[in-house]
């Protein structure tokens, strides 16, 4: 997955970010700065928590400026985004469902897999073509 920072008025910024890859150092330090463990931060994550997100960003930028605390690290939520690959949007969704038919989801659960759904949908549909504007129609119709 990426996380895509934008401050406004600055360049987007992205990291791919893979928690299984980060360094025992910095998943305590997530642990730290949330209170939870690192497979309850991770869930959170998932589940659109700003917390998680807010900490993951914290120790992306940290990478860069290692004394950066996390209270400096403000944003608006706009500015901050998570993309997730066809691959780990296949593997969540599988993942809920299969939960949904054992125990149930929450309602953030269920607003995920909905959400999940609906991507996958619109991956699936057919692509319109792109509509010429006028110009450019008049141009291809003078080739």
């Amino acid at each position: 997955m990426k996380i895509i920072y934008t401050p406004e008025g600055c360049e987007p910024r992205e990291w791919d970010f893979e928690p299984k890859r980060l360094l025992n150092v910095e998943a305590e330090l997530i642990e730290d700065v949330t209170g939870w463990t690192f497979d309850e931060f991770g869930a959170n994550f998932l589940k659109g928590s700003t917390k998680a997100r807010h900490a993951a960003l914290w120790v992306m930028l940290k990478r860069e400026t290692p004394t950066l605390k996390y209270a400096q690290v403000q944003f608006s939520l706009g500015e901050l985004d998570v993309e997730f690959t066809a691959q780990e949007r296949l593997l969540f969704r599988a993942a809920l469902e299969a939960k949904a038919a054992s125990e149930g989801l929450d309602e953030k659960e269920q607003k995920a897999l909905d959400g999940l759904i609906e991507l996958e949908a619109a991956d699936a549909a057919p692509k319109e073509p792109e509509t010429l504007s006028g110009e450019l129609i008049e141009e291809e119709r003078e080739r």
